[in-house]
């Protein structure tokens, strides 16, 4: 086996740390529902300072055929809403809208196993790239996104509502799906 490109060997070696049988035990994935958003918006809310409203994830749930929203809800009754992800998936594209965790349960590595999640679902739909938009002031997700690959592509100066500036980054996610399900040291 070819060895792993330099770019792609911190991502590796984050997903290969992540102990998804324990998460498994805790938390699970699912697709977003109408009845889940009364949870989300309230995350939304919390964690965005200009936060989407209930009718765009209508909207993206009913209208849009490239939206992907999920949820990541607690294994224990009733299944508490944790965090969420949207993103839209056009032929080799995954464009990571939101990836959003209540802020109670921030500072536990969930974040890592989202975005890793993220990541394998787009590729699993054939995607080849992942590409986001960050504001240049979040520093925590930026730190995040750099550990998995991710890489600056441009600057979007007044990109938020509030005349912050976006960063736009993006790493590519098929050859890391391809080495994780070629590598001997896969954690399953």
């Amino acid at each position: 086996m070819a060895a792993a490109q330099p770019e792609m060997a911190g991502y590796l070696d984050v997903v290969r740390s992540l102990d998804w049988t324990s998460f498994a035990r805790r938390y699970r994935f699912a697709v977003m529902k109408t009845s889940d958003l009364d949870e989300v918006m309230q995350i939304e809310r919390r964690v965005y300072p200009d936060p989407w409203s209930r009718w765009v994830f209508v909207h993206e749930m009913m209208n849009n055929p490239m939206a992907h929203l999920l949820v990541m809800k607690t294994r224990a009754a009733p299944g508490r809403l944790v965090g969420y992800i949207s993103m839209r998936i056009h032929e080799q594209d995954a464009h990571l809208t939101n990836l959003a965790l209540r802020p109670d349960m921030t500072g536990r590595g969930l974040g890592k196993y989202m975005l890793a999640f993220a990541m394998d679902y787009a590729a699993r739909r054939d995607a080849r790239w992942m590409w986001l938009e960050v504001r240049k002031s979040n520093e925590r997700a930026r730190r995040l996104y750099r550990r998995f690959g991710f890489k600056f592509i441009r600057e979007l100066p007044r990109y938020y509502p509030n005349g912050e500036d976006a960063l736009v980054l993006m790493v590519a996610i098929r050859p890391l799906l391809d080495e994780i399900l070629r590598s001997p040291e896969k954690k399953t």
